[in-house]
């Protein structure tokens, strides 16, 4: 979180339909997050930059903008997640208020986070969502939104299960520049 503080990302929009097609400024917190935690090797690789590079490329940044900037439609939508999980959640659209569950038929994700000789495994289960998007698009800009997730996570490492219950709000809002 730390890398995220005062980062800067630029977005390509299409404001009519929310619909993201780039994000720059990723790197910026790549850079960050290897600044916090170097090689322990001068000339070595950090040892996050690979994850920090995956995780906010332009295109899983602009996964993550998509989803926030999300207009609302008639019909349920399926999100593709990323990686390590590679599943899907569905979001079903009541006016402006959306929920989040996990599709029909499935009741959780699994994933192997570390594999052998040590392998890591989590299971997601229990997730629920709901909120609301407001766009003006009258503007051309989108508007505000707020959202909340919750979920358990179920872990396996060593034969030793760790469960996690998670709760994220959010809230976008709309910064109104100087002209």
């Amino acid at each position: 979180l730390l890398a995220l503080n005062g980062a800067v990302l630029t977005l390509v929009m299409n404001p009519t339909t929310g619909q993201v097609s780039d994000v720059r400024g990723g790197e910026a917190i790549v850079a960050k997050i290897n600044k916090q935690v170097p090689a322990l090797v001068g000339g070595d690789t950090p040892p996050l930059d690979a994850a920090a590079k995956a995780a906010f490329s332009g295109e899983a940044l602009g996964r993550i903008w998509n989803q926030l900037l999300a207009q609302p439609r008639a019909t349920p939508v399926r999100i593709p997640l990323g990686p390590p999980l590679n599943g899907e959640v569905e979001r079903q659209w009541q006016g402006a208020q959306f929920t989040l569950r996990l599709p029909s038929g499935s009741d959780h994700l699994e994933a192997t986070l570390v594999g052998d000789p040590t392998p890591v495994m989590v299971k997601l289960s229990a997730l629920t969502g709901k909120g609301s998007a407001n766009a003006n698009l009258s503007t051309g800009m989108p508007g505000g939104g707020t959202g909340e997730l919750g979920f358990l996570l179920t872990f396996n490492a060593l034969t030793q299960p760790v469960g996690q219950q998670h709760l994220i709000n959010w809230e976008l809002v709309p910064l109104v520049l100087a002209r």
